[in-house]
């Protein structure tokens, strides 16, 4: 342990002068890091650090759509929150707002495809088709397809960015923009538009819970 400015690096394994090292950025660890309060420190100062990035970056993902990836792609690093990274934190929020709300915004019931869709008379077919195979009643499989779309769909979210980014070349052809800046377009769009869906699903709950208070308030001054 060492609070001084000399010290030896525990991962390079070379004598430090300075509060950190220059070739790995370790720091000196300090008799308090080992402490509860010490941890608490720390884990309050890494979420907080990431809560102003992620909230900055969404900000201006928002207000400026676009303007993050121009951002990103002109080497502002330090301020935002890397693409992908901010990409599963959207998704981590979009699926906790799915689970709040009991809405499912990219996964169709069984149902939904056999009777509600254009393709349902081959849905009809083809589950008929497995039913026999499986040796299986609709009573059976209709939970586990529900099951496993519900599940799947989180994948397919993921999945959408990658058509989407091998497009963008074809449009911006005659510009040549490096590959990975329309990976990083891709990726900010589709965070914004699952921020776009977590706004929806609140507003579309917050209105059915005010339609169900104000019907309360009408039947309990009528009765």
């Amino acid at each position: 342990m060492a609070d001084s400015v000399n010290w030896t690096c525990p991962t390079c394994n070379v004598p430090v002068t300075t509060h950190f090292c220059a070739h790995c950025g370790e720091e000196p660890l300090a008799s308090r890091d080992l402490t509860l309060r010490g941890l608490g420190e720390k884990f309050l100062h890494a979420l907080t650090s990431i809560d102003a990035r992620t909230m900055r970056s969404a900000w201006k993902l928002v207000r400026q759509p676009g303007e993050l990836t121009l951002v990103w792609t002109r080497g502002v690093r330090k301020s935002y929150v890397a693409p992908f990274q901010l990409f599963l934190i959207a998704n981590v929020i979009f699926f906790g707002v799915q689970w709040l709300t009991s809405e499912n915004v990219f996964s169709s019931s069984l149902d939904s495809h056999l009777y509600h869709q254009d393709w349902s008379d081959l849905a009809q077919s083809l589950l008929a088709r497995r039913l026999e195979a499986t040796h299986t009643t609709l009573e059976q499989y209709e939970p586990v397809f529900d099951s496993a779309v519900v599940l799947n769909a989180k994948s397919l979210i993921l999945l959408m960015t990658i058509p989407f980014a091998l497009v963008l070349p074809l449009a911006f052809f005659r510009e040549r923009r490096p590959f990975m800046t329309h990976v990083a377009f891709s990726l900010h769009l589709y965070t914004f538009l699952l921020l776009l869906f977590c706004a929806t699903l609140f507003w579309q709950d917050s209105v059915s819970c005010s339609g169900l208070a104000g019907w309360m308030c009408l039947a309990l001054t009528t009765s």
